[in-house]
């Protein structure tokens, strides 16, 4: 193959390839878009392949290679998409990674990377999509990500990173997705989260993020998803808050999904709740809450599970439960006798399901035993 010097696209992935990616490939020097994705290949990134000095695409994802980055990388001076995810890659991120400044795709997740991430990132200001999800990178996020003023996905998460959630982070205002579950974060969610506009994706779960949830996460009003939940966010009343659950986050109207469960939140729920009318999945258990369910939380039109479990929420349950398919507020301090309107609450969809694959079976039995009836008395008749 080494021998094809006028290639320059070549896409082998998505079959059965097995074996070492062959060191030859390096000769291949008008090559521009390499796609060996989606195969079984074993052994390293050969270091012949940083003699493709016009390659714009590399992918090897998904596969079983291992060993490290090579630091020849460097060389590929023109590459736009490095894409190594899903693999068995160790050691440490080269800091000559940094010289790719027209990278706009890095993908090195789902490895076995260790170390930090190198501050030498900085210079990647091209970059839309920088993903290292699940792997062992430790030590704290370097200042100059805040560098990367077109990204648009950052993904962080499923590592060992430590210390704060760094102030420069709001510099990203193309951001769109932010995920940095399953870490070691410290200290405060900083308020100036709040600049980034245009995030539809927030996870900070998993933390050891401490303090109020800032009112600025308000501003955030394309917000989707948003999962704070396993950390130890509580009140702090010089923040002005009217509760640690902020009136204000109520304005992400796009919000379908909301996960606050398993901190230090106490105060009541929002009234002003009502307003998330795209809400279909809110989870606030194991917390502190107090007060009642505000009613106006049965003015979500699509919501189908609410899980308010182990709290301090009081009063009676509120009429609005039979809108909801999947419930659960146990564990709380509710009062009263059990609403009535529980027995006229619509089945779960998978309990529909089954009355309707039983009454089906049922109606196949009785056309069955209809026809072997009918069969009967027909060999009654010809005997006779």
């Amino acid at each position: 193959m080494g021998r094809l010097r006028n290639l320059v696209h070549l896409d082998l992935s998505n079959n059965h390839l097995t074996g070492h990616i062959p060191p030859t490939l390096g000769r291949l020097s008008k090559l521009k878009i390499l796609n060996l994705s989606s195969n079984s290949l074993v052994g390293n990134v050969p270091s012949t392949l940083s003699h493709l000095t016009q390659l714009t695409t590399l992918a090897i994802a998904s596969n079983q290679i291992n060993g490290s980055i090579p630091l020849e990388i460097e060389n590929l001076k023109v590459l736009h998409v490095l894409d190594l995810s899903r693999n068995e890659i160790g050691g440490s991120i080269p800091s000559t990674i940094g010289h790719l400044k027209r990278l706009r795709i890095l993908d090195l997740s789902q490895n076995k990377l260790v170390g930090p991430i190198p501050s030498s990132v900085g210079p990647l200001t091209q970059l839309t999509t920088l993903n290292m999800h699940s792997n062992r990178i430790n030590g704290s996020i370097p200042l100059e990500i805040g560098n990367l003023n077109f990204l648009q996905v950052l993904g962080l998460s499923d590592n060992k990173l430590e210390g704060p959630i760094p102030s420069t982070i709001a510099s990203l205002v193309n951001l769109k997705s932010l995920s940095l579950h399953y870490n070691n974060l410290i200290g405060p969610i900083p308020s100036t989260l709040g600049h980034l506009n245009r995030l539809t994706d927030l996870d900070l779960s998993e933390n050891k993020l401490v303090g109020p949830i800032p009112s600025s996460v308000g501003h955030l009003n394309f917000l989707q998803d948003l999962d704070l939940s396993n950390n130890k966010l509580e009140d702090l009343s010089d923040n002005k808050l009217d509760g640690p659950i902020p009136p204000e986050l109520m304005n992400c109207s796009k919000l379908t999904t909301l996960i606050l469960g398993n901190n230090l939140l106490s105060g009541s729920i929002p009234s002003q709740i009502g307003k998330l009318q795209k809400l279909c999945y809110l989870d606030l258990s194991g917390n502190s809450i107090n007060g009642k369910i505000p009613y106006q939380l049965g003015a979500i039109p699509g919501i189908h599970t609410v899980d308010l479990s182990m709290n301090n929420l009081s009063g009676g349950i509120p009429v609005f439960v039979r809108k909801v398919p999947h419930l659960d507020v146990s564990g709380n301090k509710f009062g009263g006798e059990i609403p009535t309107t529980l027995a006229n609450a619509p089945p779960p969809h998978h309990k529909t399901i089954a009355t309707r694959l039983v009454a089906i079976i049922l109606a196949m039995v009785a056309f069955l035993a209809l026809i072997f009836g009918i069969l009967i008395i027909r060999r009654r008749r010809d005997k006779e």
